[in-house]
């Protein structure tokens, strides 16, 4: 991947992480959400993007990528609380 892609391929991941986190004010404020963020950290659209490519880990480097996946991965361990309480249906 070039410089541009991986540039694009980096704005497109935040949009998708900042629209996981725009659907979780919708339903806290008791609006629907249609699509709801996946539970699995490699699920959803910025973990499918993350660990989708092989090369990642060499273009962020090493401690950044952990650094990354530590935090994402911690992301989804609160979520899914808030998966259960807001859109799990019993």
């Amino acid at each position: 991947m070039n410089k541009e892609k991986t540039l694009e391929s980096i704005k497109n991941a935040r949009k998708a992480h900042e629209s996981q986190m725009d659907k979780i004010v919708l339903a806290i404020e008791g609006k629907t959400v249609n699509n709801p963020t996946a539970v699995s950290k490699t699920e959803c659209a910025f973990g499918k993007w993350f660990y989708g490519d092989d090369n990642l880990r060499n273009i962020l480097g090493s401690l950044f990528y952990d650094n990354v996946d530590n935090l994402h991965a911690k992301w989804h361990n609160e979520y899914v609380s808030i998966f259960n309480l807001l859109f799990k249906v019993e």
